[in-house]
């Protein structure tokens, strides 16, 4: 059941009959009922869903770190959604099945950095990454 929350012409949240309501960032927005199809993926979705997951489960790990890195970019789109549209138009090498990422590409920060207060910094931070083997051990 949904309910309208500012009369007739307010926005509503839940389902009502084929479509569903909700809040969304300051916006009233319905959706339409998802269908299923008896389609399988084609190739090229496949291959799209290997490199959203791969990006998407890298970036996983540093979340709060892209939310502040990111969050300068775009006030409607969320730090972790310009962060994946940037990784995926930039960091993903190979060819589907095989996907890698490119960790030359990877970022955690885009835009302008605040100057340091009270002093300069002339300093480098470098970062190692180590796949862990099937046992889990480095």
């Amino acid at each position: 059941m949904g309910i309208i929350r500012q009369g007739v012409l307010g926005g509503f949240r839940n389902k009502t009959g084929a479509v569903v309501g909700s809040y969304w960032r300051t916006l009233d927005v319905i959706k339409g009922l998802p269908r299923n199809t008896g389609k399988a993926p084609t190739l090229k979705q496949k291959n799209q869903q290997l490199q959203f997951a791969l990006i998407t489960s890298f970036l996983s790990w540093f979340g709060n770190l892209i939310n502040v890195g990111f969050r300068s970019v775009s006030k409607i789109t969320t730090p972790m959604n310009v962060a994946v549209r940037y990784h995926l138009a930039e960091a993903v090498l190979g060819v589907g099945p095989d996907y890698s990422i490119d960790f030359s590409k990877v970022k955690f920060s885009v835009g302008r950095l605040a100057k340091p207060r009270g002093g300069e910094c002339d300093c480098q931070i470098c970062f190692d990454f180590y796949v862990a083997d099937a046992c889990g051990f480095y």
